[in-house]
């Protein structure tokens, strides 16, 4: 016959005997847990779903490491309606596509970037969101003031060399280039940073061994 281990029930409450497995399915349910007494790593692997999470998560994330470049580009092209866009490669090193998780998230994009520009010029720089992979059709999400949106950077009284980072948010509210709302869903949605030379004499350059391109998209959950 088997040899059943006797299931004891202590004085102090203690219950000894019983082998792991011993209870009966869902015995013990959410009350009969102590508040806290679930650990991190006691969660399994892959329990804790996206769908689970708060609103303000970041449920995923994209990083960009964008090419470098050992001599000057020059940024003395484009328009806030079609961009020239930061690329030494001419492969698109300053875009990146994330594909939402939800359909209603919004999307943070942050660029990183050194800029040498000679006196007297201003850039606009502008992040902007497409459908297609050639950035065909595509709406700008970086809001600004005034009625050009002309001097994201400016020079004046001589050569400013530094680096730089901006932000951007989509919420899926912009219109594209025909007058279409990308709306927010869960297709892949591509970025890249466009800069037009607004004024001046185009000296404006990145690149020549400074900071290299980065670009960082992240899914915010709402």
């Amino acid at each position: 016959g088997n040899n059943l281990m006797p299931v004891t029930i202590n004085g102090n409450g203690s219950i000894t005997g019983l082998s792991v497995g011993g209870l009966p399915n869902g015995t013990v349910d959410a009350d009969t847990l102590a508040s806290n007494s679930v650990t991190t790593a006691k969660i399994a692997t892959g329990a804790v779903a996206a769908s689970t999470l708060p609103a303000g998560t970041v449920v995923q994330t994209v990083f960009k490491n964008g090419e470098s470049s050992g001599s000057s580009v020059q940024l003395n092209n484009g328009s806030m309606g079609n961009p020239a866009w930061f690329d030494t490669s001419g492969s698109g090193s300053s875009m990146a596509e994330i594909t939402p998780i939800f359909a209603n998230s919004k999307i943070l994009v942050n660029f990183m970037f050194s800029l040498r520009m000679g006196d007297g010029n201003r850039l606009g720089v502008m992040a902007y969101v497409s459908m297609a992979s050639n950035m065909s059709n595509l709406a700008r999400i970086s809001d600004y003031r005034g009625s050009q949106g002309n001097e994201s950077y400016r020079s004046s009284g001589g050569t400013d060399w530094s680096s730089h980072s901006l932000f951007a948010v989509d919420d899926g509210s912009y219109q594209n280039s025909t007058g279409g709302t990308l709306s927010m869903s869960t297709a892949t949605r591509y970025y890249n940073i466009g800069f037009y030379n607004a004024f001046g004499d185009g000296g404006v350059y990145y690149g020549d061994n400074s900071q290299r391109i980065y670009l960082m998209l992240q899914e915010i959950k709402q």
